[in-house]
């Protein structure tokens, strides 16, 4: 008996040791609260409201009005084309519209009597005119069936003419020969006596005063001679174009000295027939322009005037548009946040002449990391704060980009946020916090109780004294909580658990971690 008491009490005193040598490690029972988690980034300011401004019609520039930066209200100019162009557009269609309003009244109120008069004057003058002309062909014809003694008249009275022409210049060519040939002679003279003069100069028996004389008389009279022979050239044309017109006069008078032929006739004929249906057709054309203006206007010719006032007073409107367009203007308020037209540039529809934004509506534009990409969804709640401080401000996400940038690995979210939450500069750089998830009642560790491998995340919980692996379910996390499915809140969770290995011994701490 003695033994064995003794026995246990060993038993006893080893036991206690043994508790003593165990490591003493912190844990943490799992807590219900909320758990958000969240991505952090760095977003800019984008207005939500852009356009790229662009002409309605093709021109060269004229002039650039606003710079970068500028800002400008609804309907104001930015660029101005050039219209030079459009301004004669304008002033044609206005003179059409004019032309067929006055059309029009004229029909509705009928002929002045004017246009009366007029028509009346120009079918006499129709009837003149023709009649004159069929009586001269049916003379023509007239002579070359009996003969023309008139056209060898005529002809006679030109070959007359000519050989008088001939006799004049040939005279005429004469006379200049004989004058050319003077001043021929004298200015070969008169280069003689120069010669002369300069060797009595040199010889000292003249001063050299007198050779200038002799030198300049002899180079006027070079100058007559060759003014001179200028004339007998022009004589020598026109002798000859005398000749030409004499002979050409008597070629005519042979023509008219000779019986017309059966085919002339024919031709003369022909002549006279498609004369008289022509003069038939021309006063016929006046007599209807007569005769329609003693009529009231017709109802289709009032139709036809108006639907021409129609058309001209719509290419009237669109002339104008067309020079309006000329002016680009703002289609709204805001900020001009780039400049590309330059003046001299030529643009056409579509070329962008600059961008514009409305400042006072703007989102916040994001580029997250693409693991994100299947987390984030529209309505999310997001926290913007400036870079001078402030209280946050809240903001939602608005829209995910499904396309990721391959390059970067990113993918675009944009945030509305409330109006007025900034100020009206854009482009400033803001921190953002967009909400992936938010667990208001699950049970949470602290993340430093994680073990996360590559497929699956594990705590250790201390079970009688030894720790015990155990898998969870991480649903989300931020930076100090982990909202996890697998514990009970009775639960001795390390919180470190790098320092034990599953089946170690060791002795419950338990800490109250930080909210």
């Amino acid at each position: 008996m003695a033994l064995l008491t003794g026995l246990v009490a060993a038993a006893t005193l080893a036991a206690g040791w043994y508790t003593q040598r165990r490591p003493v490690v912190d844990v943490v029972r799992p807590v219900r609260r909320e758990v958000r988690e969240v991505v952090v980034a760095s977003g800019r300011l984008e207005a939500a409201r852009t356009t790229r401004v662009s002409p309605r019609i093709s021109g060269g520039v004229r002039n650039v009005l606003v710079a970068q930066g500028d800002r400008v209200r609804q309907g104001q100019v930015l660029v101005v084309l050039e219209a030079d162009e459009l301004g004669d557009d304008l002033r044609q269609a206005a003179a059409r519209v004019a032309t067929a309003a006055a059309e029009l009244q004229r029909l509705l109120t009928g002929p002045p009597e004017e246009d009366l008069t007029q028509a009346a004057e120009a079918l006499r003058a129709a009837v003149r005119a023709g009649g004159a002309q069929v009586r001269a062909a049916e003379q023509r014809l007239q002579d070359l069936q009996q003969g023309r003694p008139e056209a060898v008249r005529v002809a006679e009275s030109l070959v007359a003419q000519a050989r008088a022409a001939a006799a004049a210049a040939q005279a005429e060519l004469e006379a200049a020969l004989a004058a050319a040939d003077a001043a021929a002679s004298t200015a070969s003279q008169a280069e003689a006596d120069a010669r002369r003069t300069r060797a009595l100069v040199a010889a000292g028996a003249l001063a050299a005063a007198d050779t200038e004389k002799a030198d300049l008389q002899a180079s006027r009279l070079k100058a007559e001679e060759l003014v001179a022979r200028r004339r007998v050239d022009a004589a020598r044309a026109r002798t000859l174009l005398a000749q030409q017109q004499l002979a050409a006069a008597e070629r005519q008078l042979e023509l008219a000295r000779r019986p017309a032929s059966g085919a002339q006739i024919q031709a003369a004929r022909q002549e006279l027939q498609a004369l008289q249906a022509r003069v038939r057709a021309e006063i016929a054309t006046a007599q209807a322009r007569w005769e329609s203006l003693l009529k009231s206007p017709r109802p289709v010719e009032v139709r036809v005037a108006r639907a021409r006032y129609r058309e001209a007073l719509e290419a009237l409107r669109a002339a104008q548009r067309r020079l309006a367009a000329r002016e680009v203007r703002a289609p709204f308020s805001g900020v001009v946040l780039e400049v590309f037209a330059q003046t001299g540039q030529t643009v056409a529809p579509g070329t962008v002449l600059l961008t514009l934004a409305d400042p006072t509506s703007v989102h916040v534009v994001v580029d997250l990391d693409e693991q994100y990409l299947a987390r984030l969804r529209a309505g999310q709640n997001a926290w913007l704060l400036p870079p001078g401080g402030g209280s946050p401000v809240r903001a939602r996400v608005a829209a995910v980009d499904p396309q990721v940038d391959v390059q970067r690995g990113t993918v675009r979210v944009r945030l509305s946020v409330p109006p007025g939450a900034f100020g009206p500069t854009l482009g400033r750089t803001v921190d953002v916090s967009v909400e992936l998830g938010y667990w208001p009642e699950s049970l949470a560790v602290p993340v430093g109780c994680l073990q996360q491998s590559s497929d699956a995340a594990s705590v250790l919980v201390l079970v009688n004294g030894r720790a015990v692996r155990r898998e969870v379910r991480v649903l989300g996390r931020n930076d100090r909580w982990a909202a996890v499915v697998g514990l009970d809140p009775t639960d001795l969770v390390v919180l470190r658990p790098h320092r034990l290995r599953p089946g170690s011994a060791a002795r419950a701490r338990i800490v109250l971690p930080e909210p």
